[in-house]
């Protein structure tokens, strides 16, 4: 885990994307006063959905301890077997973990993952506590189930505009497509060019090109129907993905030209602050019961060279 550090760096930036904060996924900590004796605690870990509580010290309030099922039933049964013996009626801050790890409410989950797993290995799954008005919990589990998640949501994403990436949206014009064989469905796609792109990113900097790409990924995304699938499918385009119903030629066409214009009206006004670009928009439209992704790629692109700027 040495690349822990730079991994939370880039996240704080924005320089990988970050997740849902675990405030959203903690549940409220239960908790005890650290003078409370053991035997107390015991009988609240009969109660199987309980994993840790809380410590409270009356001294200072505002530091809390904690203390895992797993860490009590070590203790308990001590080196000899003797810990329940001895232990029982002494006060539970002498078990309590008083170091645990704890977060603020807006930290992101992948975030926590990270320094969660860069903890010694004989604390790395302990219980990470939320710090809040209320208390509250998170099993590391969690925190490394939603890691993976978020890796794996990671690589089908365009960092820039957050829409599908090209390798994803390629994929699923390739499934769609074959999913069209024994039936009269059709695919559908329109593509968005920025015309000048570079020249936005030379006059204004690349963060105001990303911008841009960004705004125009929102703008597609709430302007086609639901059902459709938007992703960047080059530096300056987004490709829109449509799957129809068993339809007639005429019908086909007329969608597909439906289609482009919503895509072309979504973005024609300027955004505030914005260096706006023109942009070209382009469709193609399958045959009823058979498509070939790469086909339909080279049509709308074909199709796309012969709109004027």
């Amino acid at each position: 885990m040495t690349d822990v550090p730079h991994l939370i760096r880039d996240l704080r930036s924005g320089a990988v994307p970050a997740s849902v904060s675990v405030a959203e996924l903690a549940r409220p900590l239960p908790s005890i006063e650290a003078d409370l004796p053991v035997t107390d605690v015991e009988r609240m870990f009969r109660d199987e959905s309980v994993t840790c509580v809380g410590v409270v010290s009356r001294d200072d309030p505002g530091r809390p301890g904690l203390l895992t099922r797993s860490r009590f039933a070590l203790t308990m049964s001590g080196r000899l077997g003797y810990g329940r013996a001895v232990l029982t009626r002494r006060p539970v801050h002498e078990i309590a973990d008083w170091e645990p790890l704890v977060l603020a409410p807006d930290v992101s989950v992948l975030e926590a993952a990270l320094r969660a797993m860069a903890r010694p290995e004989e604390r790395r799954f302990d219980d990470v506590v939320v710090a809040s008005d209320v208390w509250a919990s998170l099993e590391t589990a969690a925190l490394v189930r939603s890691l993976a998640g978020a890796l794996a949501e990671q690589g089908t994403r365009d960092a820039v505009t957050g829409l599908v990436n090209r390798h994803s949206i390629v994929h699923t014009l390739t499934t769609w497509a074959a999913s069209l064989a024994g039936s009269q469905r059709r695919l559908v796609v329109v593509l968005l060019d920025v015309n000048g792109f570079a020249a936005v990113n030379a006059a204004h900097g690349l963060g105001a090109g990303d911008a841009v790409l960004r705004e125009l990924g929102r703008r597609v995304t709430a302007a086609v129907p639901q059902g459709c699938v938007v992703g960047r499918s080059g530096d300056d385009e987004l490709l829109t993905v449509a799957l129809l119903p068993a339809t007639s030629d005429e019908s086909a066409r007329e969608y597909g030209e439906v289609l482009r214009r919503r895509v072309a009206a979504a973005v024609d006004a300027p955004a505030h602050s914005l260096p706006w670009p023109s942009v070209r928009t382009s469709t193609a439209v399958s045959r009823p019961g058979w498509a070939d992704a790469e086909l339909l790629l080279q049509e709308v692109h074909r199709t796309l060279t012969l709109v004027g700027v």
